[in-house]
């Protein structure tokens, strides 16, 4: 069975939930793309980073979600990750679901 895949509104092949309160989160540990991320709790104080790196944070930023992002909220960076995607959040962090290739 051959399985489509939307990429009309630059959805991923994968998706992975990122926990709340994460202080570094690896979504993807080589190339690849990050196409959207589902706020699924609102934000409290802490903004979540996504970088391009192997797990150190210290990479390209690809996105960032707000601290006052609202659950529903979906941001669609679709930025290329050369090394890997790296997610870095803390304490005030909620979880959200990311959409990646």
């Amino acid at each position: 069975m051959t399985q489509s895949i939307d990429l009309t509104q630059g959805g991923g092949a994968s998706a992975v939930t990122v926990p709340a309160a994460t202080s570094g989160f690896v979504i993807k540990a080589k190339r690849g793309r990050l196409c959207a991320v589902l706020v699924t709790e609102d934000f409290a104080t802490t903004p979540l980073v996504f970088t391009d790196d192997l797990g150190t944070g210290l990479g390209t930023v690809l996105a960032v979600v707000p601290a006052t992002a609202t659950a529903g909220t979906v941001i669609r960076p679709q930025m290329i990750a050369q090394y890997g995607i790296y997610a870095v959040g803390g304490s005030g962090q909620a979880a959200c679901t990311v959409s990646y290739n």
